[in-house]
C-alpha cells in the first residue's frame, strides 16, 4: 500500500504505454544495435593498433571485452602506470575469487570509442 499511494499515476500509465505501443521494444533494438557497432569499433581498434600477442574474446552479449595479455603482464601493475595517464582499465583479477587472470582486463564498449578514448586504448599497449 505504502508503494502504491507514493507512486505518481501518471508516470505510472506513461511507463505502461510506453511498454505497452513498443517504446521499450524499440529502445532495447537500437541500444543492441549500438553496443555491437561499439564492440566491432574496439575489436578494429585492437586488432589493428594492439601487438598480435593480445587476444581477445568477443561477447555475445555485455559490455565489456576480455583481453588477454601475455602471462609475464601483471594488470595490477598496468593499472597503475594507466592510471597515471588518466587511463581506466579493469584487471582481470577482479572478477576472480581464486586470484586468476592476473594478465586478463576488461575494455567496455559501453560508450563510442572517440577521439580521447581511441588515443587511451591506442596508448594503453606502450604501457605494458
Amino acid at each position: 500500500m505504502i508503494s502504491q499511494l507514493a507512486c505518481n499515476r501518471s508516470t505510472q500509465q506513461g511507463l505502461t504505454n510506453f511498454i505497452a505501443q513498443g517504446g521499450y521494444r524499440r529502445h532495447l533494438s537500437q541500444y543492441r544495435t549500438r553496443l555491437r557497432k561499439q564492440c566491432a569499433q574496439l575489436v578494429e581498434v585492437l586488432s589493428r593498433r594492439w601487438p598480435a600477442k593480445v587476444s581477445f574474446n568477443i561477447p555475445n552479449g555485455g559490455l565489456a571485452l576480455w583481453v588477454e595479455l601475455p602471462a609475464q603482464i601483471d594488470t595490477r601493475e598496468l593499472y597503475q602506470a594507466a592510471q597515471q595517464h588518466h587511463i581506466l582499465i579493469m584487471p582481470g583479477m577482479l572478477f576472480s575469487a581464486s586470484n586468476q587472470f592476473n594478465h586478463f582486463l576488461r575494455l567496455s564498449f559501453a560508450h563510442p570509442i572517440e577521439s580521447q578514448r581511441l588515443e587511451a586504448i591506442t596508448k594503453l599497449p606502450t604501457l605494458f
